[in-house]
C-alpha cells in the first residue's frame, strides 16, 4: 500500500460516513428558496434562439471561398434587379405611355428612327432591300415592318427589335392589305388578298403555327383587336357594307350593327385603345361622326362646338380614351381638330388644308400631349402638333408613310 492508496480508502470512508446522516443540512433551506423564486422564463434561454450543438467542430472557410461566395450573392442580386427592372420598363397595353422613337419608312427604302429630345434621326434598317410601314406593338419592343419581295406585289412582314436588331420574317410572301397588334403584344392578325377570297391570319411572335379565320370571303379593313379573343373591321360582302366582329377560335364573322348597301355609312372606322369603343363617319348630306359602345350596343353621335361647319373623319382616340382628333371644314379651310368623344367644345390644330377626304392623318403620341400628322399637301413630311391648338412644327421630310410612335413606360 502506498500513500495514495491511503488518501483512497480515507475519501471512501468519508463518503459512507456522510451517506449515513441521509438528507444534507441546506436541503430545506434550498427547498424553501427555490419555492418563492419565479421559474426563468423560456425565451431567456440562449439555446431556445440559437442552435446548440456541443460536438460540432468548426472547420475555418478559406477567405478564397468567402470571396466566391459573396460574389455569387453580388450576381444574383444583380440577375434578379435587371429582370425586374426589365419587366418595369414595358408600358401598359393601352392608356397613357412614355413617348420612345418615331419609326419612319423612307421613299428610298429604308426605316429610320427620330429622336424627338435632340432632333436628329439615325437609320435602323437600310440595304438593298426596299423595306417600309413599320408599326409599333403595344409594348413598344418591337415592330413589324414590310419587306418587298422579287414580285413587287408580295411582300414578307418581317419582325425586329425596336433597336432595329433580330430582324426576322413572320409572314410567307403575301399580298397584304392590313395588319393589326393584339394588346399583349404577341400577335400579330393580317390581312392577306394575294387569292380571290382574302385571308386573315394570326401569326404569333413565339414561331407556333398561324391560324387563319374563316372570314367568310368578305373584303377586310381597318382590322384592329377588341380583345384578346376578338377582332372588329369593316367588311364587304357582296353588295352589303357594316362593321363585323370575329372570335379567334374559328366562329364566322358577326355583324355589329344593321349592315346596308351604301358603303359612305361606314367611313374610315377606328378603334378605341381599350377596344370598347368605334368611331367612323357616315355621310349624310355631309360627314357625321358615329360612335358604337361594343359592349351595349349603343351608338352616339358627338356634336361638336360650330359642328354645322361640317366634322368628319376621325382617325385616332386619345391614349386614354376621352377625345380623338379628326378633321374640321372652317368655312375656308380643313383642319385637324381635337374634342372629347362625347362632343362639345373642338380645338383645331395645325396647318390648314384643302382635301377634306383625303387630306390629313392625325395619330396621338404615347402620352397624348402631340398628335403625329401626315398631309395630302405635304406627303413625304411629318407634323408634330399640339391638341391644345397652334400651327405645329414640320419636323420630318423624306418620310413615305405615316410614322409609327414607339411606346415605354411612363
Amino acid at each position: 500500500m502506498n500513500e495514495h492508496d491511503a488518501f483512497v480508502l480515507n475519501v471512501a470512508q468519508w463518503l459512507d460516513e456522510e451517506a449515513e446522516r441521509g438528507a444534507l443540512r441546506y436541503l430545506d433551506e434550498t427547498l424553501e428558496r427555490t419555492a418563492r423564486t419565479r421559474q426563468r422564463p423560456a425565451w431567456s434561454s440562449l439555446e431556445r434562439w440559437l442552435p446548440v450543438q456541443t460536438t460540432l467542430r468548426l472547420v475555418p472557410v478559406p477567405r478564397a471561398a468567402w470571396l466566391l461566395l459573396i460574389l455569387g450573392l453580388v450576381v444574383a442580386i444583380g440577375a434578379a434587379v435587371l429582370a425586374v427592372g426589365s419587366q418595369a420598363r414595358r408600358p401598359p397595353p393601352f392608356g397613357p405611355a412614355g413617348n420612345g422613337s418615331i419609326v419612319y419608312g423612307t421613299a428610298d427604302g429604308d426605316i429610320y428612327a427620330y429622336d424627338t429630345v435632340t432632333g436628329t434621326s439615325k437609320p435602323l434598317i437600310a440595304g438593298l432591300t426596299h423595306d417600309e410601314t413599320p408599326d409599333f406593338a403595344p409594348d413598344g419592343s418591337s415592330f413589324v415592318f414590310a419587306r418587298q419581295t422579287e414580285d413587287p406585289s408580295r411582300w414578307t412582314l418581317m419582325l425586329a427589335a425596336a433597336d432595329g436588331s433580330n430582324i426576322r420574317a413572320l409572314t410567307p410572301p403575301i399580298d397584304r392589305s392590313w395588319n393589326a397588334w393584339s394588346g399583349d403584344s404577341t400577335r400579330l392578325a393580317v390581312v392577306d388578298e394575294a387569292t380571290a377570297a382574302p385571308k386573315l391570319t394570326i401569326y404569333r411572335l413565339d414561331g407556333t403555327a398561324p391560324v387563319d379565320l374563316p372570314a367568310a370571303g368578305m373584303s377586310i379593313d381597318r382590322l384592329s383587336w377588341r380583345s384578346s379573343t376578338e377582332l372588329v373591321f369593316r367588311g364587304r360582302n357582296g353588295a352589303t357594307f357594316g362593321l363585323y366582329a370575329i372570335s379567334t377560335d374559328g366562329t364566322a364573322p358577326r355583324a355589329l350593327l344593321p349592315t346596308t348597301s351604301v358603303e359612305t355609312d361606314w367611313i374610315e372606322p377606328v378603334m378605341a385603345p381599350d377596344g370598347g369603343r368605334i368611331a367612323w363617319t357616315k355621310w349624310v348630306e355631309g360627314p357625321v361622326i358615329h360612335v358604337l359602345d361594343i359592349e351595349t350596343g349603343l351608338v352616339t353621335t358627338p356634336v361638336f362646338a360650330g359642328s354645322n361647319l361640317g366634322d368628319g373623319w376621325p382617325t385616332a382616340f386619345s391614349p386614354d380614351g376621352t377625345s380623338m382628333v379628326f378633321s374640321r371644314w372652317d368655312g375656308e379651310k380643313n383642319h385637324l381638330a381635337v374634342g372629347a368623344v362625347s362632343g362639345g367644345r373642338a380645338v383645331e390644330t395645325g396647318p390648314g388644308y384643302d382635301d377634306f377626304t383625303n387630306g390629313a392623318n392625325g395619330q396621338f403620341s404615347p402620352d397624348g400631349t402631340k398628335i403625329i400628322a401626315r398631309y395630302g399637301f405635304d406627303p413625304e413630311a411629318t407634323w408634330l402638333l399640339d391638341p391644345a391648338g397652334g400651327e405645329g412644327d414640320r419636323v420630318l421630310t423624306g418620310v413615305d408613310q405615316l410614322a409609327t410612335w414607339q411606346r415605354i413606360a411612363p
